[in-house]
């Protein structure tokens, strides 16, 4: 394979790609010999020909339907898991907020809760800051409590887009109490 002019460095070069390109070559499942034509159903067997596939059907049947099952399944799951995902990283960013900026100790929670209650124009939104008209920039969908979260973020010393993220999280807690209370009301 090599000659005796050839380096160490050379050869163990030449025989490394020699074994990576072993490892990329898909075999065919009846001969093993090198095959570039695979099952179009599920994408997972490899033939060298159209013979070899269909010889391999009757043995590759079952694992053909159970991978197309998987994929269909893993499919319709994505769609509920990138939701959940979703909300569990909005959670875990929340969580983070509130301990950095120790939002959880009783002396904040209630300046929190005093700013969140309290009957004024701006609620949940980015306004309030320089150069803005009074109100523009605020999301007024709140019955009218609340806060700008540019005003909460120069409250408790954070960026308004961690403002932003801890008071949507604290409004859809509220949401979940107030629909509680309801059905409990019912």
């Amino acid at each position: 394979m090599t000659t005796t002019t050839m380096t160490t460095t050379t050869t163990t070069t030449t025989t490394t790609s020699t074994a990576a390109a072993d490892e990329t070559v898909n075999r065919c499942a009846v001969c093993n010999m090198p095959s570039h034509k695979r099952c179009q159903r599920c994408k997972s067997a490899w033939y060298c020909d159209k013979e070899h596939q269909v010889s391999h059907w009757r043995a590759h049947r079952s694992t053909c339907d159970d991978v197309v099952s998987a994929a269909a399944a893993a499919a319709a799951v994505d769609d509920v898991d990138i939701m959940a995902t979703s909300q569990a990283l909005q959670k875990l960013e929340f969580d983070r907020i509130r301990l950095r900026y120790g939002l959880d100790r009783p002396d904040k929670a209630e300046i929190i809760a005093e700013m969140l209650s309290r009957d004024d124009q701006g609620v949940v939104g980015g306004g309030g800051g320089r150069g803005e008209e009074e109100g523009e920039g605020r999301d007024r969908g709140g019955g009218g409590r609340g806060v700008s979260a540019s005003d909460f973020a120069n409250m408790f010393g954070m960026t308004t887009k961690e403002a932003v993220v801890f008071l949507e999280w604290i409004k859809v807690g509220v949401k979940f109490k107030e629909e509680v209370l309801d059905n409990v009301a019912k």
